[in-house]
């Protein structure tokens, strides 16, 4: 709470020390001057696979269309230059 005091005056002038006194403890608190720039990178290539594969399993896809779309998205995939951990699919049947 801020103390009480009689006239405007005063009153500024309490206000304005207790803005320096705040201030001052900010800027020695060595977190003043910090950047943070975070980046995200969310992978959505298995997101991708999972919804062929559920697409699959509920007869929505049918197996070529299955394989055709699986290969379709592998070639997006090198187009963009997305590096995946391997070639080998082990649910995908070429």
């Amino acid at each position: 709470m801020f103390p009480k005091v009689n006239n405007s005056r005063n009153e500024e002038s309490e206000l304005n020390r207790i803005i320096n006194q705040n201030q001052s403890r900010i800027n020695q608190s060595g977190n003043s001057d910090v950047d943070v720039n975070v980046k995200v990178e969310v992978d959505t290539k298995p997101i991708a696979y999972a919804l062929l594969v559920s697409l699959l399993s509920t007869n929505q896809l049918s197996r070529s269309q299955f394989n055709e779309a699986v290969n379709q998205l592998d070639e997006l995939l090198d187009r963009s230059g997305s590096s995946r951990r391997g070639n080998s699919h082990p649910w995908f049947r070429r």
